[in-house]
């Protein structure tokens, strides 16, 4: 019986490994303590759009990534049951394009981005670099 239950193991793990030879989409490797500077901001938001859309990561344009102030901790993408802190937030803004769609990915200075839906995107209070 342990020999069926290590060959399972072993099938398992040549499925899953086989899985990961083929995913087209590199991935996006930071330390944690490390912030994401606005360039792996804007990468990482093309590598998880493109995962989102299961399409090759050439498919996905960055059309503009920039530095942002946010008008509080919302970071520009509200959730109506949501209570944020009323201050200044410096973060980056991300517009990515995939077959003539526009999305945008918020986030505050060094953390991953997230996409926000259309209905609840707040544009920020001031935008600075521009590197796209």
């Amino acid at each position: 019986m342990k020999s069926m239950s290590t060959i399972l193991s072993l099938v398992t793990s040549l499925l899953l490994l086989t899985a990961c030879a083929h995913s087209p989409i590199p991935q996006l490797s930071v330390e944690s303590d490390e912030p994401l500077t606005l360039e792996q901001t804007a990468e990482w938001a093309q590598i998880d759009l493109a995962n989102a859309l299961e399409t090759g990561l050439e498919e996905v344009t960055i059309i503009e990534a920039r530095e942002v102030v946010w008008s509080d901790g919302a970071v520009g993408c509200p959730r109506p049951e949501g209570f944020y802190t009323q201050a200044l937030v410096e973060g980056y803004l991300v517009v990515l394009s995939h077959d003539g769609d526009e999305t945008y990915y918020h986030s505050s200075r060094g953390q991953k981005p997230f996409l926000c839906p259309p209905d609840r995107r707040v544009p920020p209070i001031l935008m600075d670099q521009t590197i796209y």
